[in-house]
């Protein structure tokens, strides 16, 4: 069921010096309803810092503002948004007549903390002679009437999977590929909802700016919106270090309009605490958006040029990844500790350092037994690059890679954490094998996924599409590691 609140009405009482996020931080700090970690979860509930909500209602609403301004906020939580910009309005945009803020929230829990904070913002506003209006509705954004368009739309939106058959991605199936995150529905449907030179902030994970499940939600965010200003946290808790989530997050502010834009604001952070106080720098909008690339995004500190002759990608010089086969979970029966003569190495992520396979490690479960039921989850022994998917959190370069160079065994196994290359027509020798792990772990191809993809993933269809040299030139740099040769990676590459 859909409740309206026109909370225009309900009266709350504070000393008037407080901000109206001073103000909510009061309220959350008293609210005796805590709600579980699983519930929270469930919701994919994760409220946004002050400092990071005040720094998001700044770069939004910079600039003059019209007289009444329609804002949505479509997963409002406690209101920290709301309170952000409600104190960006009293700072700097007194001459504002009337503002109007359409809200949804699911989460029943949180309607007393709003109403507290409306009636103390509709206090603050007419102190400065400015109408004030929220209309909250409680029910589930993704499935509500979409007919409304706003001037401004700021969101933090939940962040979890859904099923392909859900009704909120039935609904947007337009932009699903795959298991969806809820997030990216919400990017999408906001996209929708604004008006001419509207413009819209979104705080999400990174994980929709590159790859292939998000391929569909970036074209129709990228054909409706054009982006001016992009901030990220290279902290991987970042902003919500209090909830121990290890996903790297972003906030991105776009914009509805026709006119090309000159540049696009890059700014960078640790956290919440320090942000606004980092490196920031003007980009050229081909470089965050390079028309080369399908709709991926590159956030770098600086200016990189890639090497131009690097304009093959691994698929052109006949190499392709794929992901190891070996799920632990599903074949745990089969899975060993020790070495035995039916049974074959099964390589799992820790075994791949770079340039080094260490295995056996002493770990649990090195072997798997070579039997009918997995023989379809092995791949012949054949020289490989073994590529970390994921990487750990204490290590500079997040990009991973050794050679496998097989002497012995028939069949090998490859836990699905990593990615493995080959060749598709006939087997890599050693020296290309070598030659492409040293260039994989090389801290040029290290800045190239790191403004792509951040530091937490890196798929089979990333490498895929690396920008790689000649397979000739990877046997020299192969040959050159192997004696013991002077080796200058950016020359051989140039």
């Amino acid at each position: 069921m859909n409740h309206l609140y026109d909370m225009s009405n309900t009266m709350a009482t504070s000393g008037t010096g407080t901000t109206c996020l001073e103000y909510l931080q009061i309220l959350t700090a008293q609210d005796t309803t805590k709600i579980s970690k699983k519930r929270k979860k469930e919701l994919g509930q994760y409220m946004t810092p002050s400092q990071t909500a005040s720094y998001m209602a700044k770069i939004l609403l910079e600039g003059n503002l019209k007289r009444e301004i329609k804002i949505l906020e479509p997963s409002i939580g406690s209101g920290f948004l709301l309170a952000a910009i409600a104190d960006e309005v009293l700072a700097k945009h007194r001459s504002l007549e009337k503002l109007s803020v359409t809200a949804f929230e699911v989460d029943t829990r949180l309607i007393s903390t709003i109403l507290q904070l409306e009636a103390y913002i509709s206090k603050k506003f007419s102190e400065s002679n400015i109408k004030f209006s929220l209309f909250l509705n409680i029910e589930d954004f993704l499935l509500s009437n979409p007919n409304h368009k706003y001037d401004y739309i700021i969101t933090n939106p939940p962040f979890f999977k859904i099923k392909k058959n859900d009704p909120r991605a039935t609904v947007h199936k337009d932009i699903v590929h795959g298991q969806p995150n809820i997030y990216g529905l919400f990017m999408a449907r906001c996209s929708s909802q604004l008006m001419p030179l509207g413009r819209a902030c979104f705080l999400t994970p990174r994980s929709w700016t590159s790859g292939l499940y998000f391929t569909k939600l970036r074209q129709k965010l990228f054909g409706l919106l054009k982006i001016y200003a992009i901030h990220l946290f290279e902290c991987r808790e970042a902003p919500f270090s209090n909830e121990r989530i290890q996903q790297e997050s972003m906030i991105t502010w776009l914009e509805k309009s026709n006119e090309p834009r000159e540049k696009i604001a890059l700014s960078f952070s640790n956290g919440a605490l320090d942000i606004g106080q980092g490196i920031c720098r003007l980009a050229d909008p081909e470089e965050v958006l390079p028309p080369t690339e399908t709709c991926t995004l590159v956030i770098g500190r600086k200016k990189r040029s890639f090497p131009q002759n690097l304009d093959l990608t691994l698929l052109d010089i006949g190499l392709k990844t794929s992901t190891g086969k070996v799920v632990p979970f599903r074949c745990k029966e089969s899975l060993r500790s020790a070495e035995t003569q039916s049974t074959a190495p099964l390589y799992w992520m820790q075994h791949v350092l770079p340039m080094k396979l260490y295995w056996p490690a002493n770990i649990k479960l090195e072997h798997i037994e070579v039997s009918s039921k997995t023989l379809k989850l092995s791949v012949p022994a054949d020289n490989y690059v073994l590529v970390r998917r994921f990487s750990p959190n204490d290590l500079d370069n997040h990009v991973i890679a050794t050679p496998l160079i097989q002497l012995g065994a028939e069949r090998v196994y490859i836990e699905n954490h990593i990615n493995y290359i080959y060749k598709t027509d006939s087997s890599l020798t050693s020296f290309e094998a070598i030659g492409l792990a040293i260039y994989i772990n090389s801290q040029l191809v290290c800045d190239y996924f790191s403004e792509r993809l951040g530091h937490t993933q890196i798929n089979a269809s990333d490498l895929n599409n690396l920008p790689c040299p000649t397979l000739e030139v990877l046997s020299q740099i192969g040959f050159l590691h192997s004696n013991n040769k002077n080796l200058c990676l950016e020359t051989l590459l140039s």
